[in-house]
């Protein structure tokens, strides 16, 4: 069977679903626009596009005054959870493997950071490859943040009872889901990559010289081969998609929980509004605690035989 058609940050969110941090983003978008309380929806292009953000009162400007007028906050919003920083290190698609490099072995054995004009500096190298079909890895910086809402019930009461209004007022609600963001992870900076060749592989090397796969972040920076290589890469001052000056990366439909199944519309069509709980990044997926953390480290291979030295 070959390779996937479908779109890559679908790929994407589906290969890291199994870290259980919501849903993840191929694509960043600001925290300013994306950020617990707000309201949009993505559309066929996967572009985000606010509505409405319910964690405001006085609506920011992207927000029509005549949609102001008629969607309006609820009363009752949950108190939001104290933000939560975390650490952690590369996270790996669900049939993506990683190895460590040899940089005493020459500069061929990483010749794809090389190529990308990485220093020579760099004291480790890893090399993170697709067994299958699909491969996906996300690097953040540290520290990642999590902002959260304690309860999603208030928000779906709200999507219950504005149905009518959303769809009169988008009607590109009728062909896109709605997403009502309860949860972010975000951070100052990440990188995103996801292919779809069979067994391709993708060198990242770091400034510092041990790295825990899916647990402790690198404390040092990272070089990647870049855009060239597939590398989606934003700092939080360019609208990462994380919060504030962060980031977040979207993710896939069949992810998000129905809350209001077959509403009706005033044209007798019944739609499916749905409510998501999504991941920002800075956005990527992280670990609980490092000291807590009930993820599972991903899988590494070291370039000798066994993992003990990592």
């Amino acid at each position: 069977m070959g390779p996937s058609k479908r779109p890559l940050d679908l790929e994407y969110a589906e290969q890291m679903q199994y870290h259980p941090y919501g849903t993840a983003l191929y694509r960043p978008q600001p925290r300013d626009v994306f950020h617990p309380g707000m309201v949009g929806y993505f559309n066929e292009d996967g572009d985000w596009n606010p509505i409405i953000d319910l964690s405001q009162k006085s609506q920011p400007s992207f927000t029509e005054p005549a949609l102001a007028a008629s969607l309006t906050p609820p009363d009752d919003l949950p108190a939001m959870a104290r933000p939560e920083e975390h650490t952690w290190g590369p996270k790996l698609g669900d049939t993506t493997r990683v190895r460590q490099i040899d940089l005493s072995a020459g500069i061929g054995e990483w010749s794809m950071l090389a190529a990308a004009g990485a220093p020579i500096s760099l004291e480790s190298c890893y090399r993170f490859e697709n067994m299958e079909s699909t491969g996906a890895v996300l690097i953040t910086g540290a520290p990642i943040l999590h902002e959260r809402f304690y309860h999603a019930t208030p928000f779906k009461r709200w999507v219950v009872s504005n149905a009518t209004r959303l769809l009169a007022e988008r009607t590109e609600l009728k062909k896109n889901a709605l997403w009502v963001i309860t949860s972010i992870w975000s951070a100052e900076e990440a990188a995103v990559n996801c292919w779809r060749e069979h067994h391709r592989a993708v060198d990242v090397g770091f400034k510092v010289g041990f790295v825990e796969i899916g647990e402790l972040a690198p404390k040092g920076k990272w070089v990647d081969g870049g855009s060239s290589e597939g590398w989606i890469r934003v700092k939080g001052d360019e609208g990462l998609g994380s919060q504030n000056k962060r980031t977040a990366f979207r993710g896939e439909s069949s992810a998000k929980e129905t809350v209001a199944a077959s509403l009706k519309a005033e044209d007798g069509m019944e739609y499916d509004l749905s409510c998501e709980s999504i991941l920002e990044d800075e956005s990527l997926r992280p670990d609980q605690d490092a000291k807590n953390s009930d993820d599972e480290p991903d899988q590494i291979e070291a370039d000798g035989d066994s993992d003990d030295d990592w």
